[in-house]
This record gives C-alpha cells, structure tokens and sequence, in this order.
C-alpha cells in the first residue's frame, strides 16, 4: 500500500480530503496530515510517503520551497498539487519540478483525486515475488494468513512459504494519549525496511495491532530484528517491541511460533516495556505468578532507575527464589519470568548483548543458569551505565520507596517521615548522608526524569505536571530548567529533532 502525506493548511481542506476517499480500500494508507511547508518536510524525512498532495500557499514554507528543498536533497516523492492557484506561472513552476498532476482543491472530486493517485508509477509491493514452481492459485499470503488464523494447509501450500526460517512479530503499545499507529502504516514501514536491506519475507498481520513476518533461514535473525526495532523506535512517536523465533524447521511450525508471540503479549511486558525480543516456542507461559513477578518488576524498574546495583541484583535474588518456591512453576515458566524482568532494563546502545542474554537465558538448562545471564546482564549493564553500589538503611530506602512507588504525586520530607514513622529531621540528615543529596532534591529530580520521557510523546506540558503532581506550570518549568538546563519546550524541541532519522 503506498503512504500518503497531505500538506494542506487549510483545516476544512484536510477535512475534506480524508473523507472523500476510502483510502485502504484504493490500497493507500494516509499519515498524519501536515500544516505548512515546515511540517510537511519533517514529516517526510521522518515516515518517507509515497506521495505528496501538496498545497502552494502555506505558511513557514509554501509549496514550491518545500518541493525545491525536497529535490535538493533528492528525497524521491511524488507529488500531486492541489491548490487554489490555477494560473498559467504556477502550472508552469509547477510541472518544471516534475509534478505528476496539478488539481484544482476548490472543485476537485472524488473520482478526480483517485485517477490522479492512481497515476503514480507502481510501487514496490510488500512480499517477495513468487517462486516459478509454486502451484497455480497458491498465494504465500493467503497461505500465511491460514497459518496465522490456525486453519489447516495442504502440503503443496505450505511448499510456496519458505522451508525454515523465523517468524517475527512487531508490536506497538498505544501512545500516552490514547492513539494509536495503524496496522497497515506498521507493516508498510516494516516492510519497507526490510526491501531497503535486501531481505526477502512474507509480512501479514496479527491479532491486536500485530505484524507478522516470515523471513528465511539464511538471515540473521539478530540483525534483522535490531535494524528494525531502530528504525521505527525513530520513527513512530510509541514504544515498540520486535520479537524474533527460534529456528522453524517446516512451515507446519510457523502457527507454534506465532502462537507464543502472543502469549507474551497478552501477558503484558511485550508490549509494556518496548524493545528486541527473543522467544522460544517451549516456554509457553501457564503457571500464573504474574502479582508476585508484577510487584517485583515494580522495584527492580525503581532500582534501575536509581542505578541501584546491589539492590537490583538482590531483588532478582529474592524473586527466583520467591517463583522456585512455587511447586507449580517449571523450569520453563521460571525462564519465562526472567525473560520478562530482562525486559525492564533499557536496550539502547547494548542491542546485541541483550539479544545475547536473551538466547542465553532461553537456552538455560537449569533454573541457576538463567538467573545467571540475567544478573549477568544486570552487572553489564550497570558497569556501562554507571551505578551506586552502596546498600540503604531501611529508613532511607522506605523513604526512596516513598516517592517512587507514587508517581503521580509530590510526596514532602513531612509525609515521608509520617508514614516510616520517624522525624523529618532525622530522616532529612540520614537521607543526605547516605544518597549524597537532600530528600527534596532527589524528589524533584526524579519528577524531572519521568517529565523528560513524557515530554518525548505528544503530551503537552500541563499535562506533564499534572501527570507527576506540580500544580503550577510556571514552578515546575524552573525546576525543569535547574536540573536539566533548559525549558520544557526547548527539551521537547530537542528531543523531536533528535528522534529524526539522518538526512539521506
């Protein structure tokens, strides 16, 4: 399905352009519409569409700019203009940059917009092309889709999917606004991807928002699911997760696989904690330890934050011993719940010795074996990032506890004292002796660290505070500023423009 951007300032225009058209039923998917020139151009360069319905009068940049801009740079779109402006000057200008077609926006039809599209040169399509000796009327998709709905398939249709290969599954979690990036703009960028690297595979789509993947056995399994769990980590304003199979070594193995993936999902940290995923068909998870393993994810996430060394690698201990204690609970579901507290530890720049720990942890042969790698992958990482070794009295850690296990409000030195049930003078000198820093000091530093990664979504900065507890905007955007530097809007800036992807 082509991608299509609609760069129209005028908001009724846009209005009507989305609605005159069934657009995925013609075989286009339509991305977020731009306002003026500016827009549009970051969005290009961010979500790279097919095509462009492009205005000429916008604001910050009009038309003929951006496509000056855009052929500059050699960035390949194609473009149809529609604009009020039916002059012979702009109708000239415009075909010397190669339009395919210039519509008048004031009278355009339906049927008018559609043979326009319908002018753009074929593109691409999402699946390799059939193998010469597949059996007449076997589509590798149709085949797939039957797989992935659990339906049974004769052997000569299963013989048009690869013999062996992986199964891999992308899945993105709603924003923190409660929208969500469609399925068909999740598989059009995914397989977009995967044909910019030469890979060949059969894409289809999952329950729940999920895009499957076939890839064959040749690949690399690890790079493929890196490369494009970075490259919509860039490009989608959401967390994401991309997990990839084991080995199958027939396609009759391809529903087990699938089967799993969303076994995983369904149990939260798939989509919750986005990131790469290794899986294996063995551990299909039964035993239902999911309050003991949640409360426990809770303050390891904590701990993390806090680059708490001891206090992280103690809380796995407490945990694995906590879920061996259980008789119901097998080897396999014990892996299981590693794999899952794995998942909170932060995989950016460590993509590779994740994964790692991840195969390591799947092919553990005892229980002592995975809590292992995983606490292995706990020191890694902590000898990367940087990390406090020292241990807390309990006072300072209920006080820690305090304030992270209620994020949505600023609890004082006073309320912190009231529930440990000590003085806040005490409390006060014990905190600073033992973090290094006042009690009111970390309180506001960690508000600023979850205001920095809403501020990376599409939450506006009222809501960031009334989201972490500050009532007034104005104070919350100097204490922003003490501890990171700059503004809320000069880091939500900032942060945009280091999520765009390279210019080509």
């Amino acid at each position: 399905m082509a991608i299509v951007l609609i760069a129209e300032d005028e908001y009724l225009v846009r209005v009507g352009l989305r609605t005159c058209l069934d657009w995925e039923r013609h075989g286009f998917i339509l991305l977020d519409d731009a306002v003026n020139g500016e827009d549009a151009y970051q969005k290009i360069l961010r979500h790279r569409p097919d095509i462009l319905l492009l205005d000429i009068k916008m604001p910050r940049m009009d038309g003929f700019a951006l496509l000056a801009k855009l052929r500059e740079e050699n960035i390949d779109v194609h473009v149809i203009i529609l604009s009020g402006c039916d002059d012979f000057d702009s109708v000239r200008t415009a075909l010397q940059y190669g339009v395919l077609d210039y519509i008048n926006k004031l009278t355009v039809t339906s049927s008018e917009l559609l043979r326009a599209l319908n002018k753009v040169p074929s593109l691409p399509t999402a699946k390799p092309p059939r193998d010469e000796q597949q059996p007449a009327g076997v589509s590798p998709d149709a085949v797939f889709q039957k797989l992935l709905a659990g339906e049974t398939c004769r052997q000569e249709e299963l013989e048009c999917l690869f013999p062996s290969g992986y199964v891999l599954c992308i899945f993105v979690a709603p924003r923190p606004d409660g929208t969500t990036v469609s399925s068909s703009l999740l598989a059009s960028m995914s397989c977009q991807q995967l044909k910019n690297n030469n890979i060949d595979f059969i894409a289809q789509y999952g329950a729940g928002g999920m895009v499957v993947l076939l890839i064959p056995a040749g690949q690399d399994p690890m790079s493929c699911t890196a490369t494009l769990y970075r490259q919509l980590h860039v490009t989608l304003d959401t967390m994401c997760a991309v997990g990839c199979s084991d080995l199958y070594c027939n396609p009759g193995e391809i529903y087990e696989k699938y089967t799993f993936a969303r076994q995983i999902e369904e149990l939260t940290y798939w989509g919750s904690a986005g990131g790469i995923r290794s899986y294996d068909g063995r551990l299909a998870p039964k035993a239902d330890c999911s309050a003991l393993v949640s409360s426990a994810s809770k303050m390891i996430q904590n701990y993390i934050w806090l680059r708490d060394l001891y206090s992280t690698l103690h809380q796995i201990d407490v945990l694995a011993a906590a879920l061996q204690e259980r008789e119901d609970l097998t080897k396999d579901y014990f892996v299981h719940y590693m794999l899952s507290i794995l998942a909170l530890f932060p995989a950016k720049g460590m993509e590779k010795k994740f994964f790692t720990a991840q195969q390591q942890i799947v092919a553990s042969v005892t229980w002592l074996n995975a809590k292992g790698a995983l606490e292995a992958f706990a020191a890694q990482y902590f000898k990367e990032n940087g990390f406090h070794s020292q241990k807390y009295s309990s006072i300072v850690s209920k006080a820690i506890m305090c304030v992270l296990d209620d994020p949505g409000h600023i609890v004082s030195l006073a309320e912190a004292a009231q529930r440990i049930n000590v003085s806040e003078s005490y409390l006060s000198q014990l905190f600073k002796r033992e973090t290094g820093e006042n009690y009111n000091s970390f309180v506001h530093r960690y508000k600023v660290n979850q205001a920095k990664e809403m501020l990376q979504s599409n939450m506006l900065i009222y809501e960031v505070c009334d989201k972490i507890g500050y009532e007034n905007a104005n104070y919350f955007a100097k204490l922003f500023r003490r501890y990171t530097g700059c503004t809320p809007n000069e880091y939500k800036k900032e942060a945009r423009e280091a999520a765009k992807p390279p210019k080509p």
